[in-house]
């Protein structure tokens, strides 16, 4: 059985095969069970509120909401009357 710390290959295998039981994955990397129940990360499934479910826009993203007042603030803070935005922002329909 090996002893020492775990490889980032080791702890990869361990954290990737969800298929396998811990006894398995302790076999087949020759460590002890103990080890590998330690180093495996369970990730927890995220919890969809009514709030995330009505906001939702893309199945994979969420919608920033902003109310009136924020929008103001970000749009009043910005210096749109610099050369760098001049240049970056094209007419569709010049003069």
């Amino acid at each position: 059985m090996k002893k020492g710390p775990l490889s980032k290959i080791e702890a990869h295998y361990i954290n990737t095969k969800t298929d396998l039981t811990d006894e398995q994955i302790a076999a087949d990397l020759g460590r002890s069970v103990e080890l590998v129940k330690e180093n495996r990360i369970v990730v927890q499934p995220r919890q969809v509120t009514p709030f995330m479910q009505a906001t939702r826009g893309h199945k994979s993203r969420g919608v920033a909401i902003s109310s009136e007042a924020a929008s103001v603030i970000g749009d009043d803070s910005r210096n749109y009357n610099t050369r760098e935005y001049k240049k970056n922002v094209g007419k569709v329909f010049p003069d």
